[in-house]
This record gives C-alpha cells, structure tokens and sequence, in this order.
C-alpha cells in the first residue's frame, strides 16, 4: 500500500528511491568495517601470542575469495531488486514510463558491474574490487551532479549537490585505498564515506517525501551526519581494538606501515619479516623479527 501511494503521486522525488539503496550502502560498509575490525582483533590477538610487532597491512594482504563472491552476489541480488522497484514504479502513471528513473536505473546498473568484479576477482588481479567501486563512484559523482542540477527547488538542489560530492570523495578514497593497499586510514575511510553515502541519501528521501528541510539546514544536516559517522568508528575501533595503532618508517624503503604494537612493548625499528600463515581467517601475516 505505501508503495503504491508514493509511486501513484508525481512527486519529482520518492522515498523508496533513495531509501532502498540507501540501506544496501549502510549495510554494506557496517559489514565491511565490523570484518575489518574482527580483523584487528585477530592480529592484535596473534601479535601478543607471537610477543612479536605485527604490521596491520597483512589484515587485507589479499581479501578472501569467499567472502568477495557472496559479498558480489548479495551486491547483484540487490541491485536487481533496486532496479525492478524503479522500472515498475516508472510503469504507474508516469507518461516516461520505465525510463521516469532513470538516473537511479543508471546507479543499480553500475552495481551490477560492481558485483561481477566481486565474483570474478579471484580471476582478474587482487583488489580489482576497489577498482571497480572506484570508477563506480565516479560515474556516480557524474550522474548525481546531473541529477542535482536539474531540480528546481534550491534545497533539494543542494542535497543532491553535496550527494555528487560524496561520490567523488568515494571515488578519491577508493583510487588511494586501490593504489596503498596497506592504508589502514584510506580503506576505513572508503567505508565510512559509503556509509555517510547511504545516510545522506536516505536525508534526500525523507526531505523529498516527508520533511521540509529549507537551505540554511542542508550543510549542518551534512555535518552532524558526518561526525556521527565518524564518531561511531572511532567509539567500535576503542571497544575492538586496544593497542593504538601507529606508522612505522622503513629507513631502506621509505614507506609507512600501520602497525598493531603487543601490550607493554617499546618502538623498535623496522628489521625483517618472516611470513605467518593462518589457514583459520585466510590471512598470511608479516611478523616481525
């Protein structure tokens, strides 16, 4: 009955449009973050059994095909589902027909590239995902800013606006995180943004359907959002993880290193690693001699 009743008025903008992939972009990152930080967990674990400073790049050292497959596969399954509700809701009462969506089509359609690279990673090149959510996101940025500009009402205008920038920041954090596969910073960041993705798209929903939001509320809506966000990261990595995490500089190679350093040890300098296999998590760890 909702469905119908949003669907069957000529609202420029509908809730289920925005609320739908809104909570597949929340779920997604709230999924990826809590592995990742499950993650921290069991390095730190092994540091502190080992009695060795263990870097925290060999917690994404390759991303398990498994988990890529099913995390692709939930991705399509989505996206099928997302595109379906705006094709159909294009065919009820509209004179443009399926096509009355189509830059939130374009959008599902782009995730469907998504979650083929998702399930074909493990024969393309590691991390060929964060590629793929690269480029993803920018053609996002393009389609949002296109979508933004044609919209009457200054607010709204706004909203989508700050949307487009959202996935150009996405598209920024992912381009980094693809090329240091071993940033700690750059990968939880790409999370936190598709989340503060999802969240501000579902503000553009409820603006558009149920809430008046005029002009001077859109930017410090944006921001309590964002420190929202970032204070939920930051209040889950003090309950997982409780060694600080800090850079270590390799004299011979000059890079940095994200380090989980065992409970009580003193800084040491960056020597030699031998390799770690842990069959259980598929993870194959650096430690440090």
């Amino acid at each position: 009955m909702l469905y119908c009743c949003i669907y069957a008025s000529h609202q420029p903008i509908s809730f289920l449009g925005h609320g739908i992939p809104a909570v597949f972009y929340i779920g997604f990152g709230v999924f990826f973050l809590l592995l990742t930080l499950k993650r921290c967990r069991h390095v730190e674990a092994m540091a502190n059994k080992n009695h060795h400073q263990m870097p925290y790049s060999d917690v994404y050292p390759k991303e398990d095909p498994l988990v890529l497959r099913r995390a692709g596969y939930v991705i399509l399954i989505c996206s099928f589902f997302g595109l379906i509700v705006e094709a159909t809701g294009g065919m009820r009462g509209t004179q443009h027909g399926i096509l009355h969506q189509l830059a939130h089509e374009s959008m599902y359609i782009s995730y469907l590239f998504v979650g083929a690279i998702f399930i074909l990673e493990q024969r393309l090149y590691p991390y060929a995902h964060r590629y793929a959510l690269s480029f993803t996101f920018l053609l996002c940025y393009c389609m949002w800013r296109e979508h933004a500009l044609m919209k009457e009402d200054m607010s709204d205008r706004r909203i989508h606006m700050l949307q487009a920038e959202v996935n150009f920041a996405l598209f920024i954090s992912w381009a980094y995180s693809s090329f240091n596969t071993k940033s700690l910073f750059s990968y939880a960041v790409s999370l936190g943004l598709i989340i503060l993705n999802g969240c501000w798209l579902m503000t553009a929903g409820l603006a558009g359907s149920y809430c008046n939001v005029t002009m001077h509320m859109v930017a410090p809506l944006f921001v309590l959002e964002a420190l929202f966000i970032a204070s939920g990261i930051v209040l889950c990595t003090v309950y997982f993880v409780s060694s600080t995490l800090h850079d270590i500089k390799s004299e011979a190679s000059g890079s940095k290193y994200s380090t989980l350093p065992i409970s009580g040890s003193e800084g040491c300098e960056l020597q030699e690693y031998s390799t770690v296999d842990d069959e259980e998590h598929g993870l194959s760890i650096e430690v440090l001699q």
